[in-house]
């Protein structure tokens, strides 16, 4: 549940069964409703009010802490309004819907006001226009990845609808519309999904909006391959955790809240989460986009550390040849741009030829 947190696509990334454990998270609180409102009758405002009075009251957003405090909280707050309920105008009784919406709906008006405030977050959804846009060698024929030698790939795109739907076609997460993608020869559908976060992170822009979320739950996200479901770090994996902040320069960013923190250092922290599933390949879309000259330079040269040090593939999508030109000069460089598809050095592809048909 911390990884969905971050977004379906991340959580699909680390291997979490998103479609299953939708349905699951959608019958069981069904149950849960139809169980309460069976014994108890209707009551308002409690499943809106008091998780988020429960969250700001622990100062984290983790289940595990969370999901119990709910309970608890839940009901101590349902047992305080019966109690005003019956006492209040006794011998007559209130509805003990009137009086949780007394205390309820003003906790509803302000979340209403926080999120009016701070909405300034991107949709996350993604269009099935994008998906028909997308013309890309991994769905036309056969896109084979081969991590054993570790190299720094390129790509450069130049509509930004299509590299979502190309980067998760490659990771996976889309069905290509023709041929297969193959990891170290084996058709990547046929890997279960813990097999396939082991082998492959996927980093896209953060669109989705947490809250009361530290940099370091968010980074530990990535461990979800190897703790098993319930998510529960040892301390290897906090080691891990740590390693990852420290090699992507944002040790410093540990305790932070994740919603307030700039662009570039959440950008730091989420190829953090992508390091901690060691991967042997990770995919990049846009890293770059929305940071400064100097964040765009410490992004690609913790990438170059990673390529040339950790000896991990990295498939980065683009818009800045500038930068493709240098991080890649004598590495190899790939465009496919609708029908538009060469290969070759930066020098080589960087050049007034290659650029005007771009």
């Amino acid at each position: 549940m911390a990884a969905y947190q971050l977004g379906e696509s991340y959580a699909a990334s680390v291997g979490v069964p998103v479609r299953a454990f939708s349905v699951v998270l959608v019958l069981l609180s069904s149950l849960l409703a139809a169980c309460v409102t069976a014994f108890a009758g209707p009551i308002s405002f409690v499943g809106i009010a008091v998780p988020h009075l429960v969250k700001h009251t622990l100062g984290s957003a983790k289940p595990l802490r969370v999901l119990p405090g709910c309970a608890l909280g839940g009901a101590a707050f349902c047992l305080f309004c019966d109690l005003l309920a019956r006492s209040l105008f006794a011998p007559t009784e209130l509805s003990i819907s009137s009086v949780t919406a007394v205390f309820g709906a003003p906790v509803v008006i302000w979340l209403l006001c926080a999120a009016t405030a701070g909405g300034h977050g991107m949709s996350c959804c993604e269009t099935q226009k994008s998906r028909r846009r997308l013309r890309c060698a991994a769905a036309a024929g056969h896109c084979s990845c081969m991590p054993s030698a570790a190299k720094f790939w390129r790509s450069s795109v130049r509509t930004v609808r299509a590299n979502p739907p190309f980067i998760k076609t490659l990771a996976g997460q889309l069905a290509a519309q023709g041929g297969a993608v193959l990891l170290d020869g084996q058709d990547l559908t046929a890997y279960t999904p813990n097999a396939r976060a082991r082998k492959l992170a996927l980093m896209l822009p953060h669109t989705a909006r947490t809250e009361l979320t530290s940099c370091f739950e968010v980074a530990a996200a990535g461990r979800y391959p190897y703790t098993g479901r319930l998510g529960i770090l040892s301390d290897a994996d906090r080691q891990q955790v740590h390693d990852a902040l420290c090699l992507v320069r944002a040790e410093e960013l540990e305790n932070r809240d994740f919603a307030r923190i700039s662009d570039g250092q959440r950008q730091r922290v989420l190829l953090a989460r992508a390091v901690c599933q060691q991967p042997e390949i990770l995919l990049l879309d846009e890293p770059t986009s929305f940071l400064d000259v100097k964040g765009k330079a410490e992004l690609m040269d913790i990438l170059q550390v990673l390529a040339h040090e950790k000896n991990v593939a990295v498939i980065v999508t683009l818009h800045e040849l500038e930068l493709a030109q240098k991080a890649g000069r004598r590495r190899s460089l790939r465009c496919a741009v609708r029908r538009v598809r060469c290969a070759g050095t930066a020098g080589r592809l960087c050049t007034g030829q290659y650029l005007c048909a771009v």
